[in-house]
C-alpha cells in the first residue's frame, strides 16, 4: 500500500485525485464494467499488469513507473470529459469543476517556481512525497558555487541523524581523480585523514545538506578541524 500511495501521490496528487474521485458522483445508477469502452478496458489491463511488474522489487521509486505516464492522464482528461458534462440541479457544474483544474495547477506554478528564492524549505513548499527538488537544487547550487572558486576541492557532506537517506549527495564523475570537485562522505575526522590525504592538494570542505541553505565551511589547514560541525 505504501508503494501504491507513493505512485499515486506523485502521478495524480490531491489536485488530479479530486478529479478522479469526482467521476464517481456523475456516473450513472447502474454503470457497470460493461459500460466502459473496449480502449480504455485495454489501458486498465496495461495498468494493473505494470504496476505488478513495478510492486515487485523490495524498493521502488515513482520513476519505475514512467512508462505509465500516459496511461494515467488519458484516464485523467476520460475523467475530466465526463465530469464536463456534469450538470446539478441545471447549472453547468461539471463545467467549472473541469475549469478550476488547470486555473489551480496554474496557479501553484509560481510558489514552486520561487520558493527557494523566498527561502521555502522542505517542510512548507508544495513538494510531492516523492520528488525532494529542495534537495537536488541546493546541491546544484553548492556545486555551481564551488565551481567558481579557483582550484581543486574535496567537501565532506556530513550528514545529521535525522537526514533522510533518500536525498544522498556523494556522487561523481567517472574519473574522480582528475574532477576539480570531488564528493566523499564525512567518516569522522579520524577516519578522514587518510582520504584527505591522498587528496592532499586539494582544499577540504564540510558541506552540512540539513540546513536550508546548506552550509559549507572550509577548513584552514588539512590537519585540523572545522569550527561549528557536529563530530
Amino acid at each position: 500500500m505504501v508503494k501504491l500511495g507513493m505512485i499515486w501521490f506523485f502521478f495524480f496528487g490531491p489536485l488530479f485525485t479530486l478529479s478522479l474521485l469526482m467521476v464517481g458522483i456523475v456516473l450513472p445508477r447502474g454503470f457497470s464494467y460493461r459500460d466502459i469502452k473496449r480502449g480504455t478496458r485495454f489501458l486498465l489491463l496495461i495498468t494493473v499488469v505494470t504496476l505488478l511488474g513495478v510492486l515487485l522489487p523490495v524498493f521502488t521509486s515513482p520513476h519505475y513507473s514512467a512508462l505509465l505516464t500516459c496511461i494515467f492522464y488519458a484516464f485523467l482528461i476520460a475523467s475530466m470529459q465526463r465530469i464536463r458534462r456534469w450538470r446539478f440541479r441545471g447549472q453547468p457544474t461539471g463545467l467549472a469543476i473541469v475549469r478550476s483544474v488547470p486555473t489551480v495547477a496554474i496557479a501553484l506554478l509560481p510558489l514552486v517556481v520561487f520558493a527557494k528564492p523566498l527561502h521555502i524549505s522542505n517542510n512548507t513548499a508544495p513538494w510531492t512525497w516523492c520528488s525532494p527538488w529542495t534537495a537536488l537544487t541546493e546541491r546544484s547550487r553548492v556545486q555551481s558555487q564551488m565551481e567558481r572558486i579557483p582550484g581543486r576541492h574535496l567537501l565532506l557532506v556530513h550528514y545529521r541523524p535525522d537526514h533522510d537517506y533518500m536525498q544522498g549527495w556523494v556522487y561523481n564523475g567517472a574519473d574522480i581523480d582528475d574532477s576539480r570537485i570531488v564528493w566523499a562522505n564525512d567518516m569522522g575526522w579520524e577516519k578522514n585523514q587518510e582520504l584527505i590525504e591522498y587528496f592532499k592538494d586539494r582544499d577540504v570542505w564540510i558541506v552540512d545538506p540539513d540546513q536550508f541553505p546548506a552550509s559549507i565551511s572550509r577548513c584552514p589547514s588539512p590537519g585540523s578541524r572545522c569550527q561549528g560541525n557536529d563530530y
